[in-house]
């Protein structure tokens, strides 16, 4: 990591069979191709880039670990089914939509500091037990609080969620964690707060 790497060609059709885990965070890379030769691949690591496009990452069935922190990305469109995946960091791009998520055992998400104002496709990641919208646009103008609702309904293993800095955390004030509890009661803590009996009374 921390090189000038701005292109990944030489990987594409590199050998590498047991290749588990990379590293090219802190670079310059501004695309995320395929790296199909990889097919042991575990870990993968490139935040502090300039990623502004995941199309054409293609399927990854062994990937566990995907760090795409502080990069450009605004869409998740081209990240395909990553069926093994346990862990993906998105903190500190431009997502305004969770679209092409899909990531069926994927048990922690961290879209901290987006620009996200809704948690549609949410459903792409159903056995998540911790989520970080921190720092986004969800706000309290729906009277329904649908966003919200969606994390009982689609996220229904969710055990820790991390929602301070969006103007609906801010508008609930005090009692925000009371609030996502009526809505997400399988919830044990939010914003690393451990929700008690009383709570939930």
């Amino acid at each position: 990591d921390n090189n000038q790497v701005n292109d990944l060609a030489c990987l594409q059709d590199a050998e590498l069979p047991w290749c588990q885990r990379i590293n090219l965070s802190s670079n310059k890379l501004k695309a995320l191709p395929s790296l199909g030769a990889l097919q042991r691949l575990r870990f993968a690591y490139f935040g502090s880039n300039e990623i502004e496009s995941l199309e054409g990452f293609g399927s990854h069935p062994v990937l566990e670990e995907l760090d795409l922190q502080e990069n450009k990305l605004s869409s998740l469109k081209g990240l395909g089914c990553l069926e093994s995946l346990r862990r993906l960091v998105l903190t500190g791009n431009q997502l305004t939509s969770l679209e092409g998520l899909d990531t069926p055992a994927l048990k922690h998400l961290d879209v901290a500091k987006n620009q996200l104002a809704a948690l549609e496709h949410l459903a792409g990641a159903p056995e998540c037990r911790v989520l970080d919208i921190s720092g986004n646009q969800l706000n309290s103008e729906d009277p329904e609080m649908k966003e919200l609702l969606r994390l009982g309904t689609e996220t229904p293993m969710l055990q820790e969620l991390r929602i301070a800095g969006n103007p609906v955390a801010d508008g609930f004030g005090d009692s925000c964690k009371i609030e996502v509890l009526v809505r997400a009661a399988q919830l044990l803590r939010v914003d690393d707060e451990e929700l008690t009996v009383e709570d939930r009374e």
